[in-house]
């Protein structure tokens, strides 16, 4: 199901980069999206390949999401900054209490 999801995707894609190159005043994404919406507003495709491409987005965003951050926190954090960080009192106290704080309030709500 997923994978007609990702062909759907795909084809929205290539349509947006190829509109892209014929009105060069949008982003490729951005021609995507509003075919994307089209297709939604009028109801182009059928319900279950709808649900296809709602899958496949559901599975982008849990198993190729969190990675992608991780990845991206990682090249762009600068690990000297924070060994250096660890040695200053306030920012360890401040970090514990952050943590503390964030724990408190996710068990009240």
């Amino acid at each position: 199901m997923a994978l007609q999801g990702l062909l759907i995707a795909g084809t929205l894609l290539v349509a947006g980069t190829m509109l892209e190159r014929l009105v060069p005043g949008l982003n490729a994404y951005a021609w995507t999206t509003l075919l994307a919406v089209a297709v939604k507003i009028f109801r182009l495709l059928p319900t279950d390949l709808e649900d296809a491409t709602s899958a496949w987005g559901s599975l982008v965003t849990t198993v190729l999401v969190p990675p992608l951050l991780v990845g991206i926190s990682i090249a762009t954090i600068d690990i000297s900054d924070i060994l250096t960080s660890l040695g200053d009192p306030r920012f360890t106290v401040l970090t514990v209490a952050t943590v503390l704080l964030a724990g408190l309030t996710a068990g009240a709500l």
